[in-house]
């Protein structure tokens, strides 16, 4: 069905210690950080409810009392925290929570989203886009920005579409690539459990996935925030909304 969301499942990253986020991630873990009134995971988690996405798992290690504490004093039991005695790292992270018992259905895709990032109610209907373009062939649909247009980016970027491509089949061969992978993911739960190390990141999941030809992206044009350093969260600032 035309803009039906496919999945009220969410796991939001927000384990990382914030290390280019210093000093204010010293004591406040980074997607606890202020951005507009509200830290930027309260954002996100807002614009989740508010697409009937309510199964929200969030993973943690720096700070983990302080984060624990305000999801419970927010937003009750209705978002799950996972505490990580070690860091996992992205992917590890992911695969904890299966193997916690998060995920009844492993086949069933879920929303991966980056804690770090800030979307718009508008921004966030991406997620439908991702649900109307899924097929089941697909292990991962990503979200991919143009490198120059991504507010707080100024790597190499990540990946290249297959040449000719229609399907949105994608690669990461060059040394310098067109896109930048924006921090939000559908994608099949059983695909982590393909990598037998316990502390792995994403990137491990998506390079399995480019060898198989299971790797599809669509970009976005609006814009986006992404706050990774303490320069981009003030510059954001001065932004309109």
């Amino acid at each position: 069905m035309k803009n039906k969301i496919i999945t009220n499942k969410a796991f939001i990253l927000a384990a990382g210690f914030g290390k280019r986020m210093y000093p204010i991630t010293k004591f406040c873990p980074k997607p606890l950080v202020e951005f507009k009134g509200k830290p930027l995971i309260h954002h996100l988690i807002e614009n989740l409810l508010h697409l009937n996405i309510n199964e929200i798992i969030i993973n943690s290690h720096h700070l983990h009392e302080i984060m624990s504490k305000y999801i419970k004093n927010n937003f009750g039991s209705n978002v799950k925290v996972i505490v990580e005695k070690k860091i996992l790292n992205t992917g590890g992270g992911v695969k904890n929570a299966i193997h916690a018992g998060y995920f009844e259905d492993l086949e069933k895709p879920f929303f991966l989203i980056n804690g770090d990032i800030y979307l718009t109610k508008k921004n966030f209907l991406v997620l439908k886009r991702l649900s109307n373009s899924w097929e089941n062939k697909m292990g991962a649909l990503i979200i991919l920005k143009k490198k120059k247009n991504l507010f707080g980016y100024n790597g190499h970027g990540d990946f290249d579409f297959e040449k000719n491509s229609q399907s949105g089949l994608i690669h990461n061969r060059n040394i310098k690539k067109k896109y930048v992978y924006s921090g939000i993911t559908l994608l099949k739960p059983n695909t982590f459990m393909k990598n037998q190390r316990t502390e792995f990141p994403l990137l491990d999941i998506f390079n399995l996935m480019i060898k198989k030809s299971k790797l599809f992206g669509l970009t976005d044009e609006e814009r986006w925030l992404h706050l990774g350093t303490v320069n981009d969260l003030n510059r954001a600032k001065g932004l309109e909304s």
